[in-house]
């Protein structure tokens, strides 16, 4: 009954597809299927971000949208993750390489491995131990294409040292990694079918701790009680129904949203991007309204920035701000 509930809110307030009168967007980009497109945004300081992505493409933004390309020899890899560590960021891309830019020297080291090739690095964590625990697969799959997985989870060091794989499956491609309060990781794994989510505390032994129907894209903590938040899709075709869902309970299906890529949690909200150019805004894990932008590219990343600002970036170097977004 509470799940019937549930799906009844969320119909009757589907209707409420606009901004809110206390929100405002800015488009920085509008987007061209002739560009590149940003997969990932991550921030650099208080008021500096960087849009990753296809071919290699950096783009700095801050928070009142002021934007410019830092031209950083990439050589072209499309760059699926970047963060921050320390003085450096860490750079992970789709096709064997990972890369350390020096912010203080200006300086890019770039690193190849023979026993990654035609593997993709499509997440990683960087632990307290200073580790780097990387996770991805067979370089295609994160092109959309049909190809036989070959799942792993690594570990490296902060020297980017040949990675050591502490987990491997050729039916399953790693998607997301997440490190919890109290030291143990948990991995989201596809084998085309459905998700399952495993745990380890120890880098030696994984075990199943879920299956969910659909591919989980990405998996983050929502709350004090670190219920595992995840979204996705409900199979291999990006166009068609997003799921959102909390570990244990189940999983909301949204029909012609397309794939829900990206999530950002702050205090009792929670914003998903979606292949479709829409934001699906939660607040305390009931639905508040969902905001179109203007595109029907793919959104796949955003952060939240000052004054509940929201920077939203996608395919073919759309980037949005939206001012309010928490009201």
């Amino acid at each position: 009954m509470k799940n019937i509930k549930f799906f009844l809110l969320f119909n009757l307030c589907f209707l409420a597809t606009h901004l809110l009168p206390a929100q405002t967007m800015t488009t920085l980009q509008l987007g061209s299927d002739d560009d590149s497109s940003y997969y990932h945004l991550t921030k650099i300081t208080e008021n500096e971000y960087w849009a990753c992505g296809e071919m290699g493409i950096i783009t700095m933004f801050d928070s009142v949208g002021h934007f410019q390309s830092l031209g950083i020899q990439t050589d072209g890899f499309n760059i699926l993750k970047a963060e921050r560590v320390g003085d450096f960021v860490l750079i992970a891309t789709d096709d064997s390489r990972l890369m350390k830019y020096d912010l203080m020297s200006k300086s890019l080291q770039k690193v190849d491995f023979k026993h990654y090739k035609n593997r993709c690095f499509y997440d990683f964590l960087v632990l307290p131990t200073g580790k780097i625990l990387l996770c991805g697969g067979a370089t295609g799959i994160s092109k959309g294409e049909k190809k036989i997985p070959f799942g792993f989870i690594s570990v490296t060091d902060s020297n980017l040292s040949e990675p050591k794989k502490i987990w491997k499956s050729f039916r399953k491609f790693a998607w997301s990694l997440l490190l919890k309060k109290d030291g143990s990781i948990t991995a989201a794994v596809f084998n085309g079918v459905n998700t399952s989510l495993i745990n380890t505390k120890n880098l030696l032994h994984w075990k199943k701790h879920k299956k969910i129907n659909g591919l989980v894209h990405e998996i983050k903590i929502k709350n004090s009680q670190e219920e595992l938040s995840y979204v996705g899709t409900a199979g291999l075709h990006y166009n068609r129904k997003g799921i959102i869902g909390l570990d244990g309970k189940n999983c909301l299906k949204i029909d012609s949203s397309g794939c829900f890529w990206s999530q950002e949690i702050s205090d009792d909200f929670q914003i998903i991007c979606s292949q479709k150019g829409q934001l699906y805004i939660f607040k305390n894990g009931l639905y508040k309204n969902m905001v179109q932008l203007p595109t029907t590219f793919p959104l796949y990343d955003m952060k939240i920035i000052s004054n509940q600002k929201l920077l939203v970036v996608g395919h073919g170097k759309c980037a949005f701000i939206i001012d309010n977004c928490l009201n």
